[in-house]
């Protein structure tokens, strides 16, 4: 027993320093339907308090902040900013992903299942605030399922309210405010004639008239620094044959061509 005693003694237990933690790589993705000074406003205070979030948070890097601004959530195609992050996503460069909601990420219940498998498949976990839910929760699924139908619907009903107004604002009569219609401004629903841009419009009839092919009369329109309807300098010629075949300079309007 002495012998043992004495051997015990002689051992010496040799503290693990802790393992350190690593940082999560964080990004964080916002959307807005359309373009208004609202809608840029609120997307400027999503991204700045997603900023401040990320970067104020001591287990969390600063990974990103992906955003579509103008674009619908109906599909992921043309959302460069998603696309963006997916990718980023695919390259192991994230961990995690803050987002507003389920409806700011897709609309189409099949599409933001899709997104969060993909990302699940490679060990990323997405966090939808509004639901206070994490894509990795076993039951986010059926919750996911969930909310896209419901934004899906959402997004169909107003569409179809949107398709039934302009309908029959066609079937009144009712004018569409162009962006840029030469020779002409919209006022309240009519058609206002602006002098100076009806010479132009005139002056490219004539021209046609007169044996003067596109490619001409886009170099003769040049050539007097008359400006287009947007106020550019060069004219493209689909813009001259577009003007050309517009009906509306015969008095007439042909609706719902697109």
């Amino acid at each position: 027993m002495g012998r043992w005693e004495c051997f015990v003694r002689k051992i010496r237990l040799i503290p693990v320093p802790p393992k350190e933690l690593k940082r999560l790589r964080v990004v964080a993705y916002c959307r807005v339907s359309t373009r208004s000074k609202e809608q840029r406003a609120i997307l400027f205070r999503q991204i700045w308090a997603y900023m401040n979030q990320i970067l104020n948070h001591p287990d969390w890097e600063f990974a990103g902040i992906f955003y579509d601004f103008g674009k619908s959530g109906l599909r992921k195609k043309g959302r460069t900013g998603l696309g963006k992050m997916l990718k980023q996503a695919d390259v192991g460069e994230v961990d995690y992903i803050l987002t507003k909601s389920v409806s700011r990420v897709s609309r189409d219940t099949l599409e933001i299942l899709n997104i969060v498998r993909y990302l699940k498949e490679r060990g990323i976990s997405m966090c939808f605030e509004n639901e206070k839910l994490d894509s990795m929760n076993p039951e986010a699924e059926a919750y996911i399922t969930l909310a896209g139908a419901v934004a899906q619907e959402v997004s169909r009903n107003m569409s179809e309210n949107m398709k039934w107004a302009i309908t029959r604002n066609f079937e009144q009569g009712i004018f569409t405010n162009y962006k840029a219609f030469m020779g002409y401004r919209c006022v309240d629903g009519e058609l206002e004639i602006v002098s100076e841009q009806a010479e132009v419009v005139k002056q490219i009839f004539d021209l046609y008239l007169a044996g003067y092919t596109f490619a001409q009369i886009k170099k003769e329109l040049e050539k007097q620094k008359i400006k287009t309807a947007t106020g550019k300098e060069s004219w493209e010629v689909t813009t001259i044959q577009k003007m050309l075949k517009n009906e509306k300079y015969k008095g007439n309007a042909l609706l719902q061509k697109t």
